[in-house]
Formats: C-alpha cells, sequence, structure tokens
C-alpha cells in the first residue's frame, strides 16, 4: 500500500519503490511520455507487466530502459523488435495484434 504522506517534495531516489505515489510529479511525467510513445505507435502496454510498478521504477531512476540500462525508455530498438515479434524486448510495450493473444492466455 502506498503511503499517501509522503511528500512530493521529497527526492524520489531516496524512496522505496512501493511508496512512492502514483501522482509523483516524476510519475505522471514518465507515463505521460510512455504513453504519448503508446498512442503514437499505435501500441499497447502488455497485460503482463504490472504498469504502477515499472512507471514507479522508471521514474525513479530516470527512465532507463527495463531491459538495457544504459538506453532510455522507449529504447531505439522497441519498434523494431515490435515489428518482428510483436513486443520490444522488455515486454513492456506490445502491438496491439500481441496484446490480444496476451490478454486472452
Amino acid at each position: 500500500m502506498v503511503d499517501k504522506s509522503v511528500s512530493k517534495d521529497v527526492d524520489i531516489k531516496s524512496m522505496k519503490l512501493s511508496n512512492i505515489p502514483m501522482d509523483h510529479p516524476a510519475v505522471i511525467s514518465t507515463i505521460k511520455v510512455l504513453n504519448d510513445f503508446r498512442v503514437k505507435h499505435n501500441l499497447e502496454f502488455s497485460p503482463k507487466v504490472h504498469l504502477d510498478n515499472c512507471f514507479r521504477k522508471l521514474a525513479k531512476w530516470g527512465m532507463p530502459c527495463l531491459c538495457d540500462p544504459g538506453k532510455k525508455c522507449p529504447c531505439s530498438g522497441a519498434l523494431d523488435d515490435i515489428n518482428k515479434t510483436g513486443m520490444c524486448r522488455c515486454k513492456f510495450f506490445v502491438s496491439k495484434k500481441k496484446y490480444e493473444e496476451l490478454k486472452g492466455k
């Protein structure tokens, strides 16, 4: 459970993931960037990913790619991977077709 009393002025890097509120400005900004990418490229977030934790983790650490921390999410190879396999290597972004496939499992 997220502690709603945590100040949004506290440095997000010093917070436990579970204590980062979803309405923290860094989380909101992260969600906006990732959602804009998703919409622009007609993608979905994988139904197999726990989105709240991913958004918190990405916000806390400055949006590193979940599978290659040396890159920023979404990484430069995400769209190529999605075109080949229906999902990026992190399995965070998926094509609409792959989304329906995963949702059914």
